[in-house]
């Protein structure tokens, strides 16, 4: 029956132009590549090691953030001879880091925080978001694999229309069967839900961006204006000996001095966070438009087509020859 024959391998052409219009828009190589992007920009943000260092870059500054506002402003008011408000309001005058600080940080160290969390939260995620397509596939090399599919299931369409043979049709099976196994085998889509879970959390949008930019700059700042800025103003305003106040501030206050020892460090650590956000915003708002809990399941349903398609362009093939075997132990 020719006419079963054509229809399969029609059915077949109109997959394979399916899953090519789908990789031309919704998994464009374009937005393939910017997922490869995001993934290797925050990739290291969020191995045990990226987070363990996020921790403890937070909560030394938060920590020597307080004992700054709490402890050590009263201290060096003490020690310059000046009651609290009017030291801090000359601090805040003469040290504009300071005023930053007193400003910014009650309403950015709660924000950085609930970001920490987040990415905490969210390593398994990530796990299953960077393990797509496939194991040892990119984005990008899983877009290639299939578009080559889709090209690949139009040939063989077009073959099993246009010539008499049961190959085609086998090899429509066999990449129909790929089609239906390949998800499930990988666990696609499983990973592709936690991978927009992930996606849905992430809001490294331009305001975000900036505001963690602000909380970072002004949290080094006023760290960095202790020994250089706030110490001698106090000196000065108290007629103290700087080099005495100096080592006596680091030794009386054990946040603050863990946090100077190590800001070289963090502030490296975090301008990367900062730029990464910056960097991620425009992939990020990519990735977002692409499909990913429906492609796994949007892939089976093509290859049990493709698979459909083989098996009725094989047993249309059986049936056109048994009516000549039937005459030939006739005669």
């Amino acid at each position: 029956m020719r006419w079963v024959r054509q229809a399969a391998g029609a059915a077949a052409i109109l997959v394979g132009l399916g899953i090519l219009v789908g990789e031309a828009t919704a998994f464009s190589p374009g937005r393939a590549g910017k997922g490869d992007r995001l993934i290797s920009l925050v990739e290291g943000e969020l191995t045990d090691k990226g987070l363990a260092e996020h921790q403890f870059d937070l909560s030394t500054w938060d920590g020597a953030s307080a004992q700054l506002q709490t402890e050590t402003i009263p201290f060096l008011a003490a020690r310059a001879g000046v009651d609290r408000q009017t030291f801090i309001t000359r601090l805040r005058h003469d040290v504009p880091e300071v005023d930053a600080a007193v400003t910014t940080l009650p309403g950015a160290l709660p924000f950085a925080h609930k970001i920490l969390d987040n990415l905490a939260h969210q390593q398994e995620n990530f796990q299953a978001a960077q393990d797509l397509p496939g194991p040892g596939l990119s984005l990008r090399a899983g877009w290639w694999l299939m578009l080559l599919t889709g090209l690949l299931v139009v040939a063989l369409g077009l073959a099993v229309m246009l010539v008499d043979s049961v190959v085609p049709a086998v090899a429509l099976v066999a990449v129909g069967a790929v089609l239906v196994a390949g998800p499930v085998a990988v666990g696609f889509n499983a990973k592709a839900d936690k991978a927009s879970d992930l996606l849905a959390t992430l809001n490294f949008d331009r305001e975000v961006a900036a505001k963690t930019r602000r909380f970072f700059e002004v949290t080094r700042d006023v760290l960095a204006s202790v020994d250089t800025k706030i110490i001698p103003f106090t000196a000065r305003i108290g007629n103290l000996d700087q080099a005495a106040l100096l080592t006596e501030t680091h030794q009386k206050f054990a946040h603050v001095t863990t946090a100077l020892d190590h800001q070289t460090e963090i502030a490296r650590r975090f301008e990367a966070r900062v730029r990464i956000r910056e960097a991620a915003v425009d992939s990020l708002n990519e990735v977002k438009k692409a499909p990913l809990r429906s492609l796994g399941w949007m892939t089976i349903a093509a290859g049990v087509v493709v698979l459909a398609a083989g098996f009725v362009a094989i047993a249309s093939g059986r049936r056109k020859i048994r009516p000549g075997n039937d005459e030939a132990l006739a005669g």
